[in-house]
């Protein structure tokens, strides 16, 4: 995460200086605000948030979903913009606006594309389904242990593991 706060502090730099001095600077709208953690943070600006927003769609387009991780190596930088959407949205569900760069238009939009906020419980939830789809088709909840339902033993088997620590005093 600092190595991609300072690669982007970089190139906001070198943006800026490709701005000539009698546009007042309009050309460009990032800038350094005040100092977080790391000592610098970066306010993005709606053309990189576009750009980014934009390469989430195409994943989708490719992929049928928005669930980005991290470190996907085709596209380091969407991976993190995208937990970055996420982190962002939990600071402006707890009232930290001031934390948060996300607006309620690019929640909105987020959202009309799809994008998962919380994707431990989705994964939970769509695993959860397939084990009704899988009663509903076969009557039952013994799931034979092959490739196909790999994800879903997988999921049965940590079910299984948390009741009974639920269960243990």
């Amino acid at each position: 995460e600092l190595a991609e706060v300072l690669m982007s502090l970089r190139e906001h730099k070198k943006r800026k200086r490709r701005v000539s001095d009698s546009d007042g600077g309009e050309a460009i709208k990032s800038r350094i605000s005040d100092s977080d953690s790391y000592g610098s943070k970066i306010e993005w600006t709606n053309d990189s948030w576009e750009r980014r927003f934009q390469e989430l769609v195409d994943f989708k387009r490719t992929y049928g979903h928005c669930v980005v991780k991290r470190n996907w190596p085709a596209n380091p930088r969407l991976g993190v913009w995208v937990a970055n959407q996420r982190l962002y949205y939990k600071a402006y569900q707890e009232g930290s606006k001031a934390r948060s760069k996300i607006t309620k238009e690019r929640i909105f939009r987020l959202e009309a594309l799809g994008f998962v906020w919380n994707t431990l419980s989705a994964t939970w939830d769509a695993r959860f389904n397939q084990l009704v789809e899988f009663k509903k088709t076969y009557g039952h909840l013994t799931v034979p242990r092959t490739k196909e339902y790999k994800q879903l033993i997988t999921w049965i088997h940590t079910q299984r593991q948390e009741y009974r620590r639920y269960l243990t005093p």
